[in-house]
């Protein structure tokens, strides 16, 4: 469909979508998608759009306003904005720009998390994967082809989980990277008392640059997969020793039995004891 909104030019077009109540129920759901090219007088000003924006820059400038900040977004750069509240984002000079509106399941809590993490506005550069994915979205529907919700779901999904954590080409890395380094080195050290600043030393980091990197690369924190290594090392020993709990809690690294019941229970829902009597 073409646009005849203000500021934007000939040539940019978008589509709507209307999702089912199944759609509202289960997925994640589109509202419209849309390539633009703007000039100034392209001004979006709203206090409440019921839905979340994804806009990817592909060329040019755009002025953003949300939860009572400012910012600008360039190209390269996404913004994620939660369109149930009041915001606005404008061109100035020329925009280009591909954008997403969506919402569904679980929306509110991964916006919280990217934006916590990334904030509103974070530069993906030429990220193939992320453009690719939303390109995908206008190209289904500029060749009017019937596609089910559970797919537009999983296109949804599959942006926002590579907004919370970038995939890595494994094969690509570098195998004495800091970062790659620091893995092993959990993997070796997790029954001893192994601090942040350990991991952190021996990747040659500083303890806050150690964290972001890690935590950008694979979503969590270096603490988390230490704690998650642990209890996935007790599982083993639970079902294939008579180990006492004690005795495990020790052998992967807790400090103390009741610590480690305490973790082990949070993390897999039930005790340790009682995992150890459940059939698989």
């Amino acid at each position: 469909m073409v646009s005849n909104e203000k500021g934007v030019l000939p040539g940019s077009f978008y589509y709507f979508f209307t999702p089912s109540a199944t759609a509202e129920n289960l997925f994640f759901y589109p509202f419209g998608c849309g390539h633009f090219y703007c000039i100034n007088g392209y001004d979006v000003n709203r206090s409440d759009y019921n839905n979340y924006l994804l806009m990817y820059i592909t060329k040019g400038k755009c002025g953003i306003e949300s939860e009572d900040k400012s910012f600008f977004a360039v190209e390269g750069d996404l913004v994620f904005l939660n369109c149930h509240t009041p915001h606005r984002y404008y061109a100035i000079h020329s925009l280009e720009i591909i954008w997403l509106h969506f919402d569904g399941i679980f929306a509110d809590k991964i916006h919280k998390y990217v934006t916590k993490n990334r904030g509103l506005v974070f530069n993906i550069g030429k990220n193939a994967n992320v453009v690719e994915v939303m390109n995908s979205l206008l190209i289904s529907r500029q060749n009017s082809k019937p596609l089910s919700e559970a797919y537009f779901s999983w296109i949804i999904y599959r942006i926002l989980c590579e907004l919370v954590a970038p995939p890595v080409d494994f094969d690509s890395v570098d195998p004495v990277d800091d970062i790659n380094h620091s893995i092993n080195f959990i993997k070796n050290n997790y029954k001893n008392a192994i601090s942040l600043s350990d991991m952190a030393k021996d990747a040659n980091l500083s303890v806050f640059h150690f964290s972001r990197q890690f935590k950008t690369r694979f979503g969590y924190s270096p603490y988390h997969y230490l704690i998650n290594l642990r209890i996935d090392k007790a599982k083993v020993l639970l079902k294939t020793t008579t180990f006492p709990i004690k005795k495990i809690a020790f052998e992967v690294g807790f400090n103390s039995e009741s610590n480690f019941i305490s973790s082990f229970s949070k993390k897999v829902g039930i005790p340790p004891d009682k995992f150890r009597k459940c059939p698989l």
